[in-house]
C-alpha cells in the first residue's frame, strides 16, 4: 500500500494499467499526473483489480487511452474498477481520456466514492463487436453502487454515465452538475442540476459566474 506524492506518469504502455496497475493494493496517490498512457486492454491511467482500494486525491488524469481491437474492445481510459476496487477520489480531474467503453472511468462490481471530482471532454468510441455500450465519462456495469457527489461530468461524448445493468449497477449522485440530467437507474440524492458549468480553460477551472460556484453541499463527503 505505498503512498505516492507529487509524481508524473507520463507516456507509458502496457496491456492494462499503462501508468499504474493495482491488484490486491490499496496505495494513496495525491498531487499526481496521468497523462498521455495507453493501454491495449483496460484503465490507461490506472488499473485496479480484486479488492484494491486505492485513495487518489487532487490528481489529473489528461489524455489517457484504452483502445484494442474490434473483437477485443478496450475499457478505462483513465480508470478501470473491477473485482470490489473501491477506489476513494477527491478534488480529481478526468480530462480527454479515450477508450472503446468507459473513456473517463469502468466500474464492474466495484463501487467507487467520488468527491469533488470533474469529468469533462472523456470520450467511449465504441466497438464494431459490442455496439451500443458507451459511457464517455462513466460506465457502470454489473454490482456496481459509486457515490457521486459534488461533481461536474459534462461533454463527455457521446453520454456522461452509462448504467449498463439498470437493476444492479445504480450510482448515488447528489449536488452535482450533470449534463442532460441524471441517467435511467440512477438514485438522485437531490441538489443536482443540469446546466453549463462555464469551463474556463482546459483545466477545467471555473469562470466567474458558473452555476457551479457555491452550488455543492460542503457537508456531503463520502468516507
Amino acid at each position: 500500500n505505498p503512498t505516492v506524492p507529487d509524481c508524473t506518469f507520463s507516456g507509458n504502455m502496457a496491456q492494462s494499467g499503462s501508468g499504474m496497475a493495482n491488484v490486491r493494493s490499496s496505495p494513496t496517490v495525491t498531487n499526481c499526473t496521468f497523462g498521455g498512457n495507453s493501454a491495449a486492454s483496460s484503465g490507461g491511467g490506472m488499473y485496479n483489480v480484486t479488492s484494491s482500494k486505492p485513495t487518489v486525491i487532487r490528481t489529473t488524469f489528461r489524455g489517457n487511452t484504452a483502445i484494442g481491437s474490434a473483437e477485443s474492445p478496450g475499457t478505462g481510459g483513465a480508470v478501470f474498477n473491477e473485482s470490489g476496487s473501491d477506489l476513494v477520489a477527491m478534488n480529481c480531474s478526468f480530462i480527454g481520456n479515450v477508450a472503446n467503453f468507459a473513456g473517463g472511468m469502468f466500474n464492474s462490481d466495484s463501487s467507487p466514492i467520488l468527491n469533488n471530482c470533474t469529468f469533462g471532454g472523456n470520450s467511449a468510441i465504441g466497438s464494431i463487436a459490442f455496439p451500443g455500450l458507451t459511457g464517455g465519462g462513466m460506465l457502470n456495469a454489473n454490482v456496481s453502487l459509486p457515490s457521486i457527489g459534488n461533481c461536474i461530468l459534462w461533454d463527455n461524448s457521446p453520454n456522461q454515465i452509462f448504467n449498463l445493468s439498470l437493476d444492479v449497477a445504480v450510482p448515488f449522485i447528489t449536488h452535482s452538475n450533470v449534463q442532460g440530467g441524471l441517467p435511467s437507474g440512477t438514485t438522485d440524492g437531490g441538489g443536482n442540476i443540469d446546466a453549463d458549468p462555464m469551463f474556463a480553460d482546459v483545466n477545467l477551472r471555473l469562470s466567474a459566474g458558473s452555476p457551479c460556484i457555491n452550488a455543492g453541499d460542503p457537508a456531503v463527503l463520502f468516507v
